[in-house]
């Protein structure tokens, strides 16, 4: 699949990351990301004899590779208790009982900053319940995750 439609899937079926310090890809199945940057998880489990790697699309510009599980913070899954109305800049818009992501990040009180589908921003946190680790999935090929892995 092409860029756009990589970037799209995996905004729709991973889980965002961020990330706490930059990283500097060292080969070709690497990919560089910054300090606070969201990168879309596409893979947590070990792949063969890369154990403590992550597959990960970049939320930027959908490149993908992967990054050491070191660097990045995952999100939680989150699901709408309501159905929010957006009145101000920066506040996302969700339905009731909707899945999206709260980033581990700091937000103004009272609010909690999340992802949904490649959109970023902050809903009221009593509008949002937590959901067990084990709701969320990754979906891709092994194909696909060899052939970025280049294990294939």
């Amino acid at each position: 699949p092409g860029t756009d439609e990589r970037l799209k899937r995996a905004r729709e079926t991973g889980r965002p990351g961020l990330m706490r310090a930059s990283f500097t890809a060292e080969s070709a199945n690497e990919v560089s990301a910054q300090k606070g940057e969201v990168i879309i998880v596409k893979r947590k489990q070990p792949l063969m004899d890369i154990a403590g790697w992550l597959l990960v699309v970049r939320g930027a510009d959908g490149r993908s590779g992967l990054i050491p599980e070191s660097f990045v913070v995952l999100s939680s899954c989150v699901v709408m208790r309501r159905t929010s109305v957006t009145s101000g800049e920066g506040e996302l818009v969700a339905q009731e009982g909707q899945r999206l992501w709260l980033l581990p990040v700091a937000a103004p009180p009272g609010w909690s900053e999340c992802w949904l589908s490649g959109r970023r921003g902050v809903l009221p946190t009593a509008s949002l319940q937590p959901l067990p680790e084990g709701e969320w999935a990754i979906a891709d090929s092994e194909e696909e995750i060899a052939a970025v892995a280049g294990t294939d």
